[in-house]
C-alpha cells in the first residue's frame, strides 16, 4: 500500500505504508487481546526436503536457526507435523518450505514432504486444543504466499487466520511468491534483530526492517512479509 493523492492539481505520493509505519493485523474479533511480550525458549523449525521441487537456501536457513536461536528441527513429513501440532510445546514454530494460495482461502497450503498441510485441518479440534492453545506461539511461515487471506463462507481464511484463530500470539507471512535466498536473508534480519532484547525493538519495527531492504537492493522478496499481531509485541528470543 502507497498512500496518495491528488491536491490543487499536484499528485503527492508517500513511500510504502509498510516501510513508514509499524503495522499489525489481527483477524481474531472473539480471541483475546493478542499478547504484547512474547519470550521464546522453545524454538522448533520444519524445513521439509522435497525430491521435486528443492530450497537450497531453506535448508541453510534450518541450519541457521538451529545454531542461531537454538532450534530443534522437525521432521517435514505431513504426520510428524499434525502430532507435534496436536502434542508438542513450542513458543516458535517457523516453517522454511513451498507455500500456496487458492481461490478458496480455506485450501491454502504449505507443502510438506509427503503431503501439505491445508489451513482448513489447522481448524480441527485436537489442533485447536493442542500446542496453539497449550503455548499460544509465534508461527513464522516463511513460504509462498503464506500470509494471503480471502473470504470464505465462515469469514476471512487463510494460513494466517487459521494459526490466529487457533490462539496462536502472532504469525508472519508472505503476501507473493518469494525468492528462497532473499526469504533466507529476511529471517536473518529478523531473529538477530529480535535477539537483541536490550534495544526494545516490537516484532512489527523488526518486520519494518525487513521490509526496508527493499529500498536498499530493489528485491520485492523484502516487500512481502506481513505481520498478523499487536503492533507492539517484542518477542525475547
Amino acid at each position: 500500500m502507497r498512500p496518495a493523492r491528488e491536491k490543487d492539481g499536484t499528485f503527492q505520493g508517500q513511500s510504502f505504508l509498510g516501510i513508514e509505519r509499524v503495522v499489525g493485523r489481527w483477524l481474531n474479533k472473539g480471541a483475546a487481546e493478542p499478547p504484547q511480550r512474547i519470550k521464546a525458549l522453545r524454538n522448533f523449525v520444519v524445513a521439509p526436503k522435497r525430491r521435486g521441487r528443492p530450497l537450497p537456501s531453506a535448508q541453510r536457513e534450518a541450519k541457521w536457526l538451529e545454531n542461531n536461536i537454538r532450534a530443534k528441527r522437525l521432521p517435514g513429513t505431513k504426520e510428524n507435523v499434525i502430532t507435534f501440532l496436536q502434542h508438542g510445546e513450542a513458543d516458535v514454530l517457523h516453517f522454511s518450505c513451498h507455500g500456496r494460495a487458492s481461490n478458496d482461502a480455506n485450501l491454502a497450503e504449505i507443502e510438506l514432504e509427503n503431503g501439505s498441510l491445508a489451513a482448513l485441518e489447522l481448524s480441527s479440534r485436537e489442533i485447536r486444543q493442542g500446542l496453539p492453545a497449550k503455548c499460544h506461539p509465534v508461527i513464522f511461515i516463511n513460504a509462498c504466499e503464506s500470509g494471503r487471506t480471502g473470504m470464505t463462507l465462515g469469514g476471512i481464511g487463510g494460513l494466517a487466520s487459521a494459526f490466529v484463530g487457533a490462539s496462536c500470539s502472532a504469525v508472519i507471512g508472505t503476501l507473493w511468491s518469494v525468492d528462497d535466498r532473499d526469504a533466507f536473508d529476511a529471517v536473518q534480519v529478523f531473529y538477530g534483530r529480535c535477539s537483541k532484547t536490550e534495544e526494545g525493538l516490537s516484532i512489527a519495527d523488526v518486520i519494518r526492517e525487513v521490509r526496508k531492504k527493499f529500498l536498499e537492493e530493489g528485491k520485492d522478496t523484502f516487500l512481502a512479509y506481513t505481520f498478523f499481531g499487536d503492533p507492539n509485541a517484542t518477542l525475547s528470543l
